[in-house]
């Protein structure tokens, strides 16, 4: 089965090619041998592997803010004693995800996340906590171990095996030289290594442990040029959240109880996981972006009349371009139908996904019933989507067959010139979550929302470029989790697709791709 090469990772660009697991390795790598990182965990979402972490005792995970960002603890699961991604190991269920409160998906600062679990941890010889630093220590120009499951090459497959990769340290001063020329910034809370072009960490690798050789974790994965291109990887250092991490394990100890033990053999029930959340999606690198930003159709969805924040329940039949993307009948994220085998969405929605693993439903404003489901056929990202710049943000679903166009069921119409007109106004439409946080609504809700001037959408922030578009009403109006992949339409032409924004409605501009910048990708790839 093939996939889109695309899981979390913090990374520049992502080059969307189809790829199962491979028995290659980390860029430079080599397979560990089993048991050589009984720290080594694996964080899951729906079974899927997200990102790596570290084991800090018998009820707590270490990794990256970016890792949980947007997630539920609910969808999480955590895979540990096993150096395959495709069998073995006992499975956890996530009750708490606790991201550092200065968190910055801008900045991708205090990139560090804990992970409480439901039952306690089994210690056995593959199962062991990773050592921790002391405040003080100094690690530049040591000699450091990264273990993970990140791709073997850029573009490239994921490993089924757990790779491990021994890298060098570098100095603070030489790691910020290297990307002062890109206007990334490395802190004094980070830590850098670099050995040769070739080897590094990779997408995959994210929230995974850097350890001296004596296994004590100084770093957790959070960002780099993808990979392994010379530059060199940033970590976000553990010495300098030893006082925060000591004080969150301490401050949850008696306020979470664990559930009874889960069967280590058994996957968590997604069906009966959906009946018990109602999940906030915040982002990894961003608000709106929720990386697959999950929400429950099948149960536990409102049944009042709130809004997208600031908008109103829509009309049957209003919006028939509109589609609700699905994974396991869970609503991840909107779309619109550009014909009768394309769907229009958002790059950032359709990493992890298989090519066959997504259901577009279209016809129907409501998630619990309704509507008519096509079965995906194949996934496409734009070549040139960067995760960590959130630029490029457009994708393209192909159904199974095609969609049966009725009153309530349309296309929308794609622009045939560009449109800055002063005081243009546009409609966005979603079943995103109503405030921040909030929960999601069973009905679609829509708002009309003001286009800012291209200049000032520019100065919004380095990762906007001409080919957005920005929105602000004001406080307390805008886009939320959920809508994201979803359609802004001007006269009835789509010129928007949600891309990101500062969550919630907090009076700052929301981000959309620019679909005229796109016309010419998206007739070359779907004949539109």
């Amino acid at each position: 089965m093939h996939r889109v090469t695309c899981l979390f990772v913090v990374i520049i660009t992502l080059l969307t090619v189809c790829h199962g697991y491979s028995i290659e390795k980390i860029v430079g790598g080599s397979d560990a041998q089993e048991g050589d990182f009984p720290y080594q965990v694996s964080l899951r979402r729906y079974n899927m592997h997200l990102c790596g972490g570290s084991i800090v005792n018998e009820l707590w995970i270490l990794t990256a803010a970016h890792c949980v960002s947007g997630q539920n603890a609910m969808w999480i699961t955590v895979v540990a004693g096993t150096n395959l991604l495709s069998e073995g190991g006992d499975s956890y269920q996530a009750e708490k995800l606790i991201a550092h409160k200065k968190y910055d998906p801008f900045t991708i600062g205090n990139d560090i996340a804990l992970v409480r679990l439901a039952s306690s941890i089994v210690f056995g010889p593959k199962v062991q906590p990773v050592g921790m630093p002391f405040k003080d220590s100094d690690e530049v120009e040591s000699d450091v171990i990264l273990s993970g499951w990140g791709r073997t090459s850029y573009p490239g497959g994921i490993p089924d095996v757990l790779q491990r990769i021994n890298l060098r340290t570098i100095s603070g001063e030489s790691c910020k030289a290297a990307f002062s020329s890109i206007y990334l910034s490395v802190r004094d809370s980070n830590i850098c290594t670099l050995t040769q072009e070739g080897e590094g960490a990779c997408h995959g690798d994210s929230g995974g442990p850097l350890t001296t050789t004596n296994g004590t974790q100084i770093g957790i994965v959070s960002w780099g040029m993808p990979c392994a291109k010379g530059y060199p990887d940033v970590y976000t250092r553990v010495a300098s959240f030893t006082d925060w991490i000591e004080e969150k394990i301490e401050q949850y100890k008696s306020e979470l109880h664990p559930y009874p033990r889960q069967d280590p053999s058994a996957s968590l029930d997604i069906a009966t996981a959906g009946k018990m959340l109602r999940p906030i999606s915040a982002v990894s690198l961003l608000a709106l972006s929720t990386i697959l930003s999950s929400t429950v159709a099948t149960a536990d969805v409102e049944d009042d009349t709130t809004k997208i924040v600031g908008g109103t329940s829509a009309k049957d039949g209003q919006f028939p371009y509109q589609v609700s993307l699905r994974s396991k009948n869970r609503h991840f994220c909107g779309g619109s139908i550009i014909n009768e085998r394309w769907i229009l969405t958002a790059a950032h929605c359709l990493y992890g996904s298989n090519n066959d693993s997504v259901t577009v439903v279209a016809g129907t404003t409501t998630l619990d019933n309704g509507g008519d489901s096509y079965q995906s056929l194949r996934l496409i990202c734009h070549p040139s989507y960067s995760q960590i710049l959130i630029r490029n943000d457009i994708g393209l679903i192909e159904v199974e067959k095609p969609i049966l166009f009725t009153d309530k069921v349309q296309p929308v119409a794609l622009p045939i010139e560009d449109s800055d007109k002063p005081d243009q106004t546009a409609v966005l439409s979603g079943w995103g979550t109503t405030s921040y946080p909030g929960k999601t609504p069973n009905e679609l809700q829509h708002i009309t929302l003001s286009v800012i001037d291209q200049n000032e959408c520019l100065n919004t922030s380095f990762r906007v470029t001409k080919s957005n578009i920005c929105t602000l009403n004001k406080m307390g109006e805008g886009a939320c989790h959920g809508d994201s992949g979803g359609p802004l339409v001007s006269e009835k032409v789509q010129i928007g697709i949600v891309s990101w924004g500062t969550p919630c409605a907090k009076g700052k501009p929301d981000v959309f791709t620019r679909v005229f910048s796109y016309v010419d990708w998206i007739a070359n790839n779907t004949n539109v």
